[in-house]
């Protein structure tokens, strides 16, 4: 699996990453909207993104994500809980920092099982 993981506080970047290389699945780090944009392709299985990033979206980049791959998995990450994003399509999973590891991965690999 290929994650692609954006949060503009690189301590959360590598403790995500710490944490999906003992499932050794690929980790792609960025710390901003515009690395991550370089990244961001069909070869993305899952995305990770903070919603504010320096005065950009990460719900933008979930946006795009989902026009380049309708079935990555995108995940938001927030440190307040907005219930208007629970209804948006372009998101699959709303975390509020901050999370449990264990938990996240469990639920993205119930939710890879939906789209294999």
């Amino acid at each position: 699996m290929k994650i692609l993981i954006v949060d503009d506080d690189e301590s959360i970047v590598d403790w995500c990453v710490s944490f999906f290389n003992f499932e050794k699945w690929e980790c792609i780090e960025c710390i901003s909207y515009d690395e991550a944009d370089i990244f961001l392709d069909d070869t993305i299985d899952v995305l990770i993104s903070d919603l504010n990033l320096n005065g950009f979206s990460g719900l933008k980049l979930c946006e795009k994500a989902k026009k380049i791959k309708n079935h990555m998995i995108t995940i938001l990450m927030s440190g307040y809980f907005e219930k208007s994003y629970l209804h948006n399509s372009n998101i699959n999973i709303l975390l509020k920092k901050p999370f449990n590891g264990k938990a996240l991965l469990h639920t993205i690999k119930e939710e890879y099982k939906h789209i294999v």
